[in-house]
């Protein structure tokens, strides 16, 4: 016999995890189930801000490119959360990348008009953000940290 052909017990019993699944799923009543998503969407968008002060310290410690990817991804899962694209605008004007920084902080103030950073840095360019001479004191300063 074709040992391709003899079932492989452990795709067995993923099948029968993913029936079983299925079957709590359907036992669960419209309200219960509503509440399981929000429990999962309000899980997800905490580990979202998580992935956020992870970007922070990367901007702080000047790792622009680790900040960009770290926030994009955020974004890609909430695209309506001003603050990512705020904080991906300062990470990409940090970076340099002026028109990209700008659309950013455009669609955070979209999503949210009173969004801070966003309203601090779009339509200025850098003028807002280079008091000191050396490039972390700028954003030492700008988060507060001593």
């Amino acid at each position: 016999m074709d040992e391709n052909m003899v079932p492989d017990m452990e795709e067995s019993k993923k099948t029968d995890k993913v029936s079983n699944s299925f079957s709590k799923i359907n036992s669960l009543s419209k309200t219960e189930l509503e509440e399981l998503i929000k429990k999962r969407q309000r899980m997800e968008k905490e580990e979202a801000f998580h992935v956020l002060d992870q970007a922070k310290k990367y901007i702080v410690q000047l790792k622009f490119e680790e900040a960009i990817n770290l926030l994009q991804q955020v974004i890609d899962r909430f695209p309506q959360e001003a603050v990512f694209h705020s904080y991906l605008g300062l990470a990409m004007q940090r970076k340099g990348w002026i028109g990209y920084a700008q659309a950013c902080f455009k669609v955070a103030l979209h999503y949210d008009p009173q969004e801070q950073i966003a309203l601090q840095f779009y339509g200025k360019p850098e003028d807002n953000f280079m008091q000191f001479a050396e490039p972390e004191d700028n954003i030492r300063y700008f988060f507060g940290i001593n």
